[in-house]
């Protein structure tokens, strides 16, 4: 784990980050980069959780909407993360970024793109969102 932190801390420290984080930055990185990026990523998505709900604990309890933030965030983890690795969301993302009218979506909103077809969110749907994403990529 401190390996990985340590990785994604000098993977953080590196000019590549001081540009904007899409496609065109994504396919400047190499392969051991993008999967710092992904374990960086994905280790986040639970501080993030933490940073949702952490203003919500009143006496060592969560309040009514920390306790919703909580369980939204684990249905979206159980219907999107579980049963899926960073070498699917590496090949997931390089397969979005091949095509040129995709790499200006920031990569967050690529993720969710990702992820969802992983999932096996219905392709129709997801080209919508994908739609969506290049008119309004940030």
């Amino acid at each position: 784990m401190r390996a990985i932190l340590f990785a994604c801390f000098v993977a953080c420290a590196s000019p590549t980050f001081a540009q904007a984080h899409d496609g065109n930055w994504w396919n400047k990185l190499d392969s051991d980069e993008r999967m710092y990026v992904l374990a960086g990523f994905v280790e986040g998505m639970e501080l993030g959780k933490s940073f949702s709900i952490w203003e919500g604990i009143e006496d060592g309890r969560l309040t009514t909407w920390s306790s919703r933030a909580e369980q939204s965030f684990q249905n979206h983890w159980k219907r999107f993360m579980v049963g899926t690795n960073t070498g699917q969301l590496r090949d997931g993302l390089n397969a979005l970024y091949a095509d040129f009218r995709n790499r200006n979506i920031a990569l967050p909103f690529a993720m969710w793109l990702v992820v969802n077809q992983i999932a096996g969110t219905p392709e129709a749907e997801v080209q919508k969102l994908i739609e969506a994403f290049r008119r309004n990529p940030k």
